[in-house]
């Protein structure tokens, strides 16, 4: 009644408690109370051995106990259309394995980019890997504090590849930005300054990105390394021997953020994305 019946008051929570309770009583499965986020009746409960095999709070499923469609204490055949669920557990190393293989391709191609325009040596290699991993880590931290959402956990994916042609751009801009002339040395200052802002677009959200997909694991901090690492190395690879051999940067930023954009959409994306899905194609 809270929506449109604003003239009569919501049903007290013990009503629909008994409710539930004469439903079950009388052999009902799965009876559920609604719109009551963290109440026990918003879960999914074995009806053999009673116990929790479906976490719910809102809209958001917070753990899922099954074996397939079997509950994973007793082994009870549990009511519903489990092919989504199967497909997620096939998709679930995918998202990490994406960030490594992202993380990686683009930092090599950033680095390549760099040290063309900085005419870079070992201190260029320091200031940007240094800001890489600064920004990367205060992304994992902040992003580990807020709830985690399914609809931004894909949606950074997108983002990302969307943010790195504007890293290619800045760079080409750089030498416009700072009044030097072709071959001119630039100094420490300004490579630090460009460094800063540049991996900031990149390794922040990359580094939200690990804790996102720490929470889309459950928790499996050492599933998420394991498959960021193959994902790195798969990366490491594929530039090395495939993408700089063949193709400009630009050009083979754009084959690895198609790539990764077609297989997160169809792996683990939804047709609510498609809008920022086909912009991150285009």
């Amino acid at each position: 009644p809270r929506y449109l019946m604003k003239n009569l008051p919501p049903t007290p929570i013990t009503t629909m408690e008994k409710i539930r309770e004469t439903a079950v009583t009388e052999g009902i499965h799965h009876v559920y109370i609604g719109n009551i986020p963290g109440h026990e009746g918003e879960n999914t409960f074995c009806p053999n051995c009673q116990k929790r095999v479906i976490h719910r709070r809102g809209f958001q499923i917070r753990k899922i106990d099954l074996n397939q469609d079997k509950c994973k204490y007793c082994g009870n055949s549990i009511s519903g259309i489990w092919t989504w669920f199967q497909r997620s557990r096939l998709n679930k190393l995918i998202p990490p394995f994406l960030l490594g293989f992202l993380a990686l391709s683009f930092q090599i191609l950033l680095l390549r980019e760099f040290c063309a325009h900085f005419y870079g040596n070992e201190i260029t290699y320091g200031l940007l890997l240094s800001s890489w991993l600064l920004w990367g880590g205060l992304g994992s931290i902040l992003s580990s504090k807020i709830k985690f959402n399914q609809k931004i956990f894909r949606k950074t994916y997108y983002i990302i590849i969307l943010l790195f042609p504007l890293c290619l751009i800045g760079l080409r801009l750089s030498r416009f930005a700072l009044k030097t002339l072709p071959g001119e040395i630039t100094g420490m200052i300004p490579m630090l300054a460009f460094s800063m802002i540049l991996t900031l677009l990149i390794s922040f959200p990359l580094g939200a990105l690990f804790a996102l997909n720490t929470f889309f694991s459950k928790g499996d901090i050492s599933r998420v390394f394991l498959m960021e690492s193959l994902g790195s190395a798969s990366a490491g690879l594929v530039v090395h021997f495939v993408l700089v051999p063949f193709f400009p940067n630009w050009h083979s930023a754009a084959l690895i953020g198609i790539t990764i954009a077609l297989l997160v959409f169809f792996s683990f994306g939804t047709k609510r994305n498609k809008l920022l899905f086909t912009l991150t194609l285009i």
